[in-house]
């Protein structure tokens, strides 16, 4: 078997399964790598075991925004901000460090001794803290860069407490 032979195995089932779950069941890129990896591992279908997973990957309208983030989450380490290199997840995972340094987190946060690094440079936008004077743009969201670092502990808090509880992510 050659370089082309596994290439275009791997084209064949992998690359077209996930075109197919894009345009059946309009998945995102990510939502059908997921959805595939699972129903692989769950030895079914993958059009069947959505259907059973529906609730899972169709989100109220109002929190689709809260999810990607929190999926985008386990894609990037939360200590150093940067994206993991063939480890999706890895920060999720309660055997690594990066997941006890998240629950840490919210604890210092909390009682206002959590130190950097935070989470700059990224360009997010967030709701403006009760007494705020930082600027606001036409959504009513700031940069939160420009946030004082106990607003930013604040924040951090509050948008942590938005996330549902775990028990309404399955059926």
């Amino acid at each position: 078997m050659d370089l082309s032979d596994s290439l275009e195995d791997l084209l064949d089932k992998h690359l077209l399964h996930l075109i197919w779950l894009r345009r059946r069941i309009k998945l995102s890129w990510a939502a059908a790598e997921e959805l595939l990896w699972q129903s692989e591992a769950a030895l079914d279908d993958p059009e069947n075991f959505f259907l059973g997973k529906r609730r899972c990957y169709l989100m109220q309208t109002r929190l689709r925004g809260n999810y990607l983030l929190l999926q985008l989450c386990g894609w990037n380490c939360v200590i150093y901000h940067k994206q993991f290199e063939n480890k999706k997840y890895e920060a999720l995972k309660p055997t690594s460090a990066e997941f006890w340094s998240f629950l840490g987190a919210y604890v210092a946060a909390a009682e206002g001794a959590l130190e950097e690094p935070f989470p700059c440079g990224m360009g997010l936008r967030v709701p403006v803290p009760q007494g705020s004077t930082v600027i606001v743009d036409n959504n009513g969201l700031c940069n939160f860069d420009a946030l004082p670092v106990q607003e930013m502990c604040k924040m951090i808090i509050t948008l942590l407490d938005r996330l549902p509880p775990t028990d309404d992510f399955g059926p």
